[in-house]
């Protein structure tokens, strides 16, 4: 296996690091996470109760596995033999033979918690516990959870294996010993770890991510200026590669959809239920993001922005 120079090995004489894993939600995040965990040696599971998901997340992963390859992230042999050893499954009872079980389902609170309510009673007594939520914090997920002792949250960054940072957070209930066993985990995975002092919505990255994000959002629904131009300002000033929209389409507008929708919801912003709504006429129109080739803009088949949507170009948002 190769190993590029982002990629740092984990302490031999840290804690010892969970070896068989289940993933929940086959989507775009967890197929990323599973082909991770698999190309480093782990035992891994990729679940999802819908055999459409995981018939979708097999082209994915075939994907992921080729940007893997083609960015010299591991030795294609490595990477044939992890996605070829790979168990996807919609069988609960297979998928709780884990030591650790990360959640990657859509930012949904009462759905994140029915997940891991059937885990719970699902997995043998030693399992831990993580989500992958991106605003929520674990003390909200495990609340009603029969096991909050071995539960935290474990964040990833799309693409895993570009993008190597974890932030581990822990609630006040977490024994130190699990955060341990997380970190070493993310570690073990090639990844940077944060372990985070206190919880903390929005986590260190997306909390600067997603005010960025409300921004462009902001000025898009009240009609400011088109999204590729609220693009256009950010790439010709900033010379990044990708403006906050382009960079929405890969993360995928249901995330950025339920992730507006959850904190309007709860905060009574109004401009939050503004971009909400923005967001909510893409997904109207089946346009989820670059990985269906539609989102904020259209997609070619290499993944290359093709034109601009027309499904809001301009328009206020009016509640």
């Amino acid at each position: 296996m190769s190993s590029p120079p982002y990629l740092y090995r984990p302490h031999s004489d840290g804690p010892t690091a969970p070896q068989r894993i289940t993933v929940v939600g086959a989507g775009f995040m967890g197929a990323q996470i599973a082909l991770q965990a698999a190309c480093f040696g782990f035992e891994t599971v990729l679940y999802d109760i819908e055999g459409q998901a995981l018939t979708r997340a097999r082209d994915q992963l075939a994907e992921f596995a080729q940007a893997m390859i083609d960015e010299q992230v591991f030795a294609g042999q490595v990477v044939v033999e992890a996605l070829a050893g790979l168990c996807l499954t919609n069988r609960l009872a297979r998928a709780a033979e884990a030591d650790l079980v990360l959640e990657s389902v859509p930012e949904q609170l009462e759905l994140k918690r029915r997940v891991f309510a059937e885990f719970d009673a699902a997995c043998p007594p030693h399992t831990l516990f993580a989500t992958n939520s991106s605003s929520l914090v674990p003390s909200q997920i495990c609340r009603t959870g029969g096991r909050p002792g071995q539960f935290a949250a474990l964040h990833f960054h799309p693409l895993v294996w570009y993008a190597n940072l974890v932030e581990v957070m822990p609630h006040p209930g977490t024994e130190p010993r699990v955060t341990a066993a997380l970190a070493a985990f993310a570690e073990a995975l090639g990844q940077k770890v944060i372990v985070m002092e206190t919880e903390h919505n929005g986590y260190v990255f997306n909390t600067m991510f997603n005010a960025f994000n409300r921004a462009a959002l902001s000025l898009a629904s009240r009609g400011i200026a088109r999204i590729d131009q609220i693009d256009e300002a950010w790439l010709t000033v900033m010379r990044t590669p990708r403006g906050p929209f382009q960079q929405m389409d890969i993360v995928g507008l249901k995330t950025v959809y339920h992730i507006n929708e959850l904190w309007a919801r709860l905060s009574g912003d109004p401009q939050l239920q503004r971009n909400a709504a923005f967001v909510k006429q893409y997904l109207d129109a089946a346009r989820y993001g670059r990985n269906v080739g539609a989102g904020f803009y259209d997609y070619d088949d290499d993944g290359l922005i093709s034109g601009l949507s027309d499904v809001a170009p301009n328009r206020q948002v009016r509640l």
